[in-house]
């Protein structure tokens, strides 16, 4: 059993709801600070998507309670682990692809008061007997906030009826108005430190003949003159290269303000003037050197032609986050 000890405040989680699991959209109202937990009650259900033997992240702040010492505890679970990754925030790591669900127990524990709480992980790429097909990505979709998107997912000349539909991030409720069409509201979701400019969905559709579609959604959230993260690519000649934030953000602008309102970042987490991830084919590390802002990435998989990853730009007004994807080609 993994144990996490830490300081932080008591918010009630009203939905936690699919993989992605660290997205938020921030609701403006403030709630008092509560007292030390004394409840009995059990604790809320928790619910994250995973997509097969990938990770998901599930920020424990909004629970803890102001001002006192506590204790976080998990239970086994049977396809994946849940780890430390920074102060509150945990991550749960799938162990391989073919499963459907998971789920485990945490114990939070204040003054000698612990209460339980369920998890339950669903994998967004259920394995079965039959035969999966992946349909192209669609988007991303500009929305502003509190916008709609309605969409007719079936294949054109298919029926059948969407059986599964899962959203990354706390920025949406989603609705299936019938069985083939999918309506996207941006609006709803949880508290948290940023304002989620983006989301995506994944959603799953089995026709008469036992054949699976999956497929993806992409949007884009706010005001389109924002500062928005977009993709990049790159040349990398031999093991190793490094950028100045700058070179990533070039074409990110916004309408208006000036790019030095916006920070890139490589993690939706506190920064610390260093963070270090692993992307599918090598290191990336955002640091300072002379004090400026540098991003360097190393190949570890030597025969590897082409590496992505995504980054986030962060909006120093609003704590507005957008992702995108940088691709590095190696010659």
């Amino acid at each position: 059993m993994k144990k996490i000890k830490n300081m932080g405040q008591l918010l009630l989680l009203s939905a936690i709801g699919l993989f992605g699991i660290l997205s938020c959209t921030e609701i403006e109202q403030t709630l008092p600070k509560p007292p030390a937990d004394t409840s009995s009650a059990p604790l809320p259900k928790l619910e994250l998507s995973v997509e097969g033997a990938d990770s998901a992240l599930l920020d424990f702040s909004p629970i803890i309670a102001a001002n006192e010492p506590f204790s976080l505890s998990f239970t086994a679970f049977q396809h994946g682990r849940v780890v430390l990754r920074t102060g509150n925030i945990v991550r749960y790591i799938s162990n391989n692809e073919r499963w459907s669900t998971d789920s485990g127990y945490y114990d939070y524990c204040q003054r000698g008061n612990c209460r339980r709480g369920l998890i339950r992980i669903v994998n967004s790429q259920v394995f079965s007997d039959s035969v999966v097909l992946p349909l192209a990505t669609l988007g991303p979709f500009y929305l502003a906030y509190f916008g709609s998107q309605d969409f007719n997912l079936i294949p054109t000349g298919r029926t059948g009826k969407i059986t599964s539909i899962v959203h990354n991030y706390f920025t949406a409720n989603i609705v299936v108005p019938d069985s083939m069409r999918l309506l996207y509201f941006a609006g709803g979701g949880m508290q948290g430190p940023y304002l989620m400019g983006f989301d995506d969905v994944n959603y799953r559709i089995k026709t008469p003949g036992d054949t699976i579609f999956t497929g993806k959604v992409y949007f884009v959230l706010g005001d389109t003159c924002e500062a928005q993260a977009r993709p990049d690519s790159f040349q990398v000649s031999g093991n190793q290269a490094q950028w100045t934030a700058g070179q990533w953000a070039l074409n990110d602008e916004p309408c208006f303000a000036p790019l030095e309102d916006y920070k890139i970042r490589i993690q939706i987490n506190p920064y610390s003037n260093f963070q270090s991830i692993q992307t599918p084919n090598g290191v990336l590390v955002d640091t300072l050197v002379n004090a400026q802002q540098v991003l360097k990435y190393t190949r570890i998989n030597l025969a590897a032609r082409e590496d992505i990853f995504p980054y986030y730009l962060l909006s120093n007004s609003n704590n507005r986050l957008t992702r995108a994807w940088i691709k590095l080609k190696f010659n």
